[in-house]
């Protein structure tokens, strides 16, 4: 404990385990921020608390005695314990202790400073990643401290180069293993600094017994190999923060002579002074890369880093900044404040957005299905009977399809959920207006074929073949879309967003431009020949109200294709939104313009026995349905009584009048 010699090495290694804990690049002298002193804390009282009693146990001249003095009181058996380096192990081997001491590695603590408070806590696994289970159960954190640092060589650069190569050739003769391994062994003040060194048969030679190295060794390994090693300092001023400052403060304190916390205000002082004399940033910059911490850089753009923000209840994308490594700059400037980059690519499930649009979505499916049921139901009604109700609930479940897209739409994108979308939206459609532009074609056929025809058979099996074939090539193009794109529907994709900031977010992508445009082209060739059916229909008379309804169908459906869809392209963020509401307009348009009706009709039939339709200025006053009597059909600009060809198939009729055989 004599000041002056190199006692200022033990009170710090009695107060490294409470002030580092969690690894080397923590450090035990400064904080690496500030270059501030890690002295001003409950672990430093603590520690010199301790070492002040060692005055009360040690020899009667503890505080006038050094480490040469004690070194031979432990030879000689007048001391039992002493803090010492390795290379005293081999002093031993020509005492009568020589198989007969042990080291240990330094103790620990179970408390370590919380550096935030300068408190003493409990170790956690949080704080002390490195610890061990101490014999009381609790978390016990071990820092052994490398004091002094090791022997080092160095060759002028001045002399002449015959003598540095001499120079040279020495330090490398005293280095090499075959030299080192027996000079560790003969007290001649190297500590062991290879693994070679633990070779059991040079201290063989040097008077120990294996089985008495074996034990030291293990202690040696595990104090160098250890994760939690303090580092001592290595920088401009060593020599003044701690052989001049803390030797003497610390022995004017163990002498009785100062308090403690007058001891840790002048060592404060006295540490600042020397850093701010060496330069502060500097000294940050050498203290960090001596203990292998990350370099410090300036405080701006290169000191943080930033995260894309997962979509948030309000879909938008935020930078999230970060330090590059935890406060690694100095200047003391703070992150910034998180920036709004955009709004999200996808329909965010838990937004007020994604709430609406799958409430939304799910009331459509119910009704659809409320629909489907009471078609079913009401299917031996005339008014239902005639529009083929099996097409018709074929219809609704088309309707419904696409809204499963707008369900399968909400929330983060992924590959399956990017294929299926393009799947259910495609065969949705083709179901829902494929079934719409086959009973248009019934009514042209109908309306324009030549009186010269006898016989007109346009049943529902053929119906169901022309949706069939429709729908065969739709799955043809999807298959094709889904070949040709590499990654169809990649659920993540880069994207910048001004400035400096680009990452990689949720999306769904066109896939292939090809397999695109074939599906796009395909919906609209169906939309221009509904059209065309449309127009070649325009005449139909006013009881077949059919093709008005389809009629305004197939407008509901030409204005979603023509102000909608091109929407859905001009924007980005909102683009499965605009397409959602779209496909929430054009279904409940369609289905409520062509069902509800015939519904509505169906129970004033069954309640009223008779329906009366518009009637057109070009019909007759005849109705078409008028009780259980015949119905009618209009061709042309007449009203044309129909009569059952057959009893077993009331939908065959024949015109007495045109001489036409209709099978319906």
């Amino acid at each position: 404990m004599k000041s002056g010699s190199q006692a200022y090495w033990w009170p710090w290694t009695i107060y490294s385990p409470f002030i580092q804990s969690r690894g080397t690049q923590q450090g035990a002298f400064f904080d690496l921020n500030t270059m501030d002193p890690l002295v001003n804390n409950d672990g430093f009282v603590r520690a010199m608390q301790i070492y002040k009693q060692f005055a009360l146990y040690g020899p009667p001249s503890s505080l006038s005695i050094d480490v040469t003095v004690t070194r031979e009181m432990f030879r000689n058996g007048s001391c039992a314990m002493t803090l010492d380096w390795a290379n005293p192990f081999s002093f031993m081997a020509s005492t009568r202790f020589a198989n007969g001491y042990f080291a240990s590695v330094t103790p620990g603590t179970y408390q370590v400073v919380d550096r935030d408070t300068g408190r003493l806590v409990n170790c956690t696994r949080s704080l002390c990643p490195y610890a061990e289970i101490g014999r009381t159960g609790q978390l016990l954190n071990r820092a052994s401290f490398a004091a002094f640092g090791g022997w080092s060589g160095s060759v002028s650069g001045l002399i002449p180069q015959a003598k540095q190569d001499l120079a040279y050739a020495f330090l490398s003769f005293l280095g090499r293993p075959s030299t080192s391994s027996r000079d560790v062994t003969k007290g001649l003040g190297f500590d062991l600094y290879r693994y070679s060194h633990l070779n059991v048969t040079n201290w063989e030679l040097s008077g120990f017994t294996a089985e008495y190295v074996l034990k030291m060794h293990d202690t040696f390994r595990t104090v160098l190999s250890s994760p939690n090693l303090v580092i001592d300092l290595r920088i401009h001023g060593t020599n003044q923060y701690q052989q001049i400052a803390l030797d003497s403060l610390v022995y004017t304190y163990v002498s009785g002579n100062i308090t403690i916390a007058e001891t840790i205000r002048r060592l404060t002082d006295s540490w600042n002074a020397i850093t701010d004399n060496f330069n502060r940033n500097q000294q940050i910059v050498s203290y960090r890369a001596s203990i292998g911490a990350p370099k410090i850089i300036p405080c701006g753009p290169s000191a943080w880093n930033y995260t894309l923000s997962s979509c948030d209840g309000n879909e938008d994308i935020f930078a999230a900044y970060s330090w590059v490594e935890p406060k690694v700059c100095s200047g003391g400037a703070a992150l910034p404040t998180p920036v709004r980059l955009s709004r999200c690519n996808y329909i965010v499930i838990n937004s007020s957005t994604g709430i609406g649009l799958t409430v939304a979505s799910c009331i459509m499916i119910a009704l659809f299905a409320v629909i489907a049921l009471l078609i079913f139901m009401r299917r031996e009604e005339p008014i239902i009977r005639k529009s083929s109700w099996v097409f018709s609930i074929v219809i609704v479940f088309g309707g419904a399809i696409m809204n499963t897209f707008i369900l399968s739409s909400v929330g983060a994108p992924d590959m399956g959920t990017c294929i299926v979308n393009i799947w259910l939206l495609s065969l949705g459609y083709v179901l829902l207006f494929g079934g719409f532009l086959a009973k248009m074609y019934r009514i042209e056929r109908l309306l324009n074929t030549p009186i010269a025809i006898k016989v007109i058979k346009i049943s529902d099996i053929k119906l169901a073949r022309i949706l069939g074939a429709l729908l065969v090539v739709d799955i043809a193009l999807l298959s094709t879309w889904t070949w040709l794109s590499p990654t169809p529907g990649a659920s993540f994709s880069t994207a910048s967003f001004g400035g400096n900031f680009s990452g990689r977010v949720a999306s769904c992508s066109g896939g292939s431009p090809v397999g695109s445009a074939l599906l796009i082209v395909y919906k609209a060739l169906m939309l221009v020949y509904a059209a065309f059916l449309s127009f070649r229909t325009r005449r139909a008379p006013a009881e077949l109200s059919e093709q008005r309804f389809i009629t305004t169908v197939i407008l509901v459906v030409g204005f979603s294709a023509v102000v909608i869809l091109p929407l859905t392209y001009s924007v980005e963020s909102n683009k499965l939104l605009i397409a959602s509401l779209g496909v929430l307009f054009m279904t409940a348009s369609s289905i409520g313009i062509y069902t509800i009706p015939k519904i509505f009709e169906s129970y004033n039939i069954a309640h009223f026995g008779f329906w009366t339709p518009s009637k057109s200025g070009h019909t007759t006053s005849e109705e078409s349905y008028r009780g259980n009597g015949s119905p009618h059909v209009h061709v042309g600009i007449r009203s044309l009584p129909l009569q059952s060809s057959t009893q077993s198939n009331p939908y065959e009729v024949e015109c007495p009048q045109c001489g036409h055989h209709f099978e319906l």
